[in-house]
């Protein structure tokens, strides 16, 4: 530890700009001694707020992939709660060890849960083309309206595939 010369105290030689992580190790070993109580729930929303810096950077990191910044601190802030609810000081983990994959997964989460930019599976693609193409051929062959599902025919005999038989 070097000592800054202004305030004449201990600091970190090499400090990095994320590295501004509350000390709440004390309320975190008081919570956990406390049964649910008012206390308890004062103590546990302290030390969300002062770790909501850390939920809001980690939130910026998915910034720009189809979903607001806003949006994505909420989705922070709420795996932050869970953090801190679940934290157990008997393991001798820090904080932000355990806090940080439980955010980042929350928000992971919210993205495949949410989002758009799902895998389709390749049969239900080769199904969507195989769609596409008999429109397009009811389209050139003069016919009015599609089909409704009631009129259009159905297979004579069930397709029969890796042992079960399926339908088209």
């Amino acid at each position: 530890m070097a000592t800054d010369v202004k305030a004449g105290t201990a600091t970190r030689r090499n400090r990095h700009p994320h590295d501004d992580a509350p000390d709440t190790q004390d309320a975190f070993l008081r919570i956990a001694a406390l049964g649910e109580c008012a206390e308890k729930a004062r103590l546990t929303d302290e030390v969300t707020r002062q770790w909501l810096p850390l939920a809001h950077r980690l939130a910026a990191k998915y910034r720009g992939r189809g979903e607001s910044l806003e949006d994505l601190k909420q989705v922070a802030a709420l795996g932050l709660v869970k953090a801190v609810t679940r934290y157990d000081t008997e393991r001798g983990t820090a904080f932000a060890s355990y806090a940080v994959p439980t955010i980042d997964g929350e928000l992971k989460r919210h993205f495949r849960d949410c989002m758009w930019t799902v895998h389709v599976p390749r049969r239900v693609q080769e199904l969507r083309r195989r769609v596409r193409l008999a429109r397009q051929e009811l389209a050139a062959a003069g016919v009015g309206n599609p089909p409704r599902p009631t009129q259009r025919p159905r297979p004579a005999s069930p397709r029969r595939r890796c042992g079960r038989a399926t339908r088209r």
